[in-house]
């Protein structure tokens, strides 16, 4: 073997070898992501029919979301491609397993159909997914909330917020659980 046909081999053999590092930094990226709650804005880009759901892309996002054929089956005709939506979900396996699907009216705050209010005790924070349990104080229901969507905090930051703080939400509820968009202190000791 001469020298030139050794130094292709070994440039070869270098670039396949970078070529495999760089294919494990996004899995790296992933790992970090994993189950963590992303929320997105944007207009569907594109999207595919398979196995009880919808695979989509927004315009302004690199991540790809599966929506189950449920949480847009009262939506189907406005559900498309140009469509501006609102997504919130978990990062599992490389996309969003989304379980909150908002059209742009469900942003506007004081559109009176989004307007429900629960006022209860924390029993669980979890900021990392943007989610809250919170005990109903009528019912005594526990309450998955999420509180990614909030637009309204009037000074308060829900990293203030610990298991047996007293709360009133302002928001939707959901089959899932409860959006929060407002979300204030209640007076009162913890529990």
């Amino acid at each position: 073997m001469n020298r030139q046909s050794l130094f292709a081999a070994v440039m070869a053999l270098f670039l396949v070898s970078v070529g495999a590092a760089a294919a494990q930094l996004p899995r790296q990226d992933e790992q970090r992501r994993e189950n963590a709650r992303i929320t997105r804005d944007g207009t569907i880009r594109s999207m595919t029919h398979e196995r009880g759901g919808y695979r989509v892309q927004l315009d302004r996002a690199d991540d790809v979301f599966w929506v189950p054929e449920s949480a847009v089956r009262d939506h189907e005709s406005d559900f498309k491609v140009g469509m501006s939506i609102h997504f919130g979900g978990i990062f599992r396996g490389g996309l969003v397993s989304v379980d909150l699907v908002q059209w742009p009216e469900a942003h506007r705050f004081d559109d009176s159909r989004y307007r429900d209010t629960i006022s209860g005790v924390v029993e669980r924070v979890n900021l990392r997914r943007g989610t809250l349990v919170v005990r109903d104080l009528s019912s005594g229901r526990r309450i998955n909330v999420d509180i990614g969507s909030i637009r309204d905090r009037r000074g308060f930051d829900p990293g203030d917020l610990h298991r047996g703080d007293r709360v009133r939400l302002t928001g939707m509820l959901t089959r899932s659980g409860f959006v929060a968009y407002r979300i204030e202190p209640m007076r009162g000791r913890r529990n």
